[in-house]
């Protein structure tokens, strides 16, 4: 028997963005996942693209598709892997003094995968899973302080479709619970 259809969620458990390094051929690949620490919030919204057709003064017709989804997230460590992969640029290491992220002016938006999972769900549900597999960041706050409270990272991304099989989200029950893939 398959599984339920329909669950409720309660506390997202984990978030991790996976360049995107290839997206031609029979499927994408990508690099390593990267973890996006202290996960707090996760939210997927669809953007609908639509068109009515007006014709003998009423709506002849409606047409409409999800033509991307917008993620938002909010996280509670910057990182500088996590700003990286989302955003370009290169991480270095000095020694034990120093790490650094440098984002030279020239850059171009990179595309990556975003997954994240919710593991109170349902009894019978070991835990829900959702991947976006080609997104790009469109904006939050990414290093953020104040005084007598945490700074808390927020990105915005949207996905689009795979330029090699057309997948944009899967959205998937599993019946215990796993880890994101590493």
């Amino acid at each position: 028997m398959p599984l339920t259809h329909s669950t409720v969620v309660y506390d997202v458990h984990d978030f991790k963005v996976y360049p995107l390094t290839s997206d031609t051929g029979a499927s994408p690949a990508y690099g390593a996942a990267v973890d996006v620490p202290g996960i707090a919030e996760a939210s997927m919204d669809p953007n609908f693209l639509t068109a009515e057709l007006k014709g003998d003064a009423r709506i002849i017709a409606k047409k409409g598709r999800v033509d991307k989804m917008t993620v938002s997230a909010t996280y509670g460590k910057v990182s500088l892997d996590v700003l990286a992969a989302i955003l370009g640029g290169t991480v270095t290491d000095t020694g034990v003094t120093n790490s650094r992220w440098r984002l030279l002016g020239d850059n171009s938006l990179p595309y990556f995968k975003a997954a994240f999972k919710i593991e109170d769900v349902e009894t019978g549900l070991g835990d829900l899973h959702v991947t976006l597999f080609k997104c790009q960041l469109t904006g939050g706050t990414l290093i953020s302080g104040q005084t007598d409270e945490f700074g808390q990272p927020t990105l915005e991304l949207e996905a689009i479709p795979l330029d090699s099989n057309d997948v944009m989200v899967d959205v998937e029950f599993k019946d215990v619970v796993t880890a994101l893939p590493a």
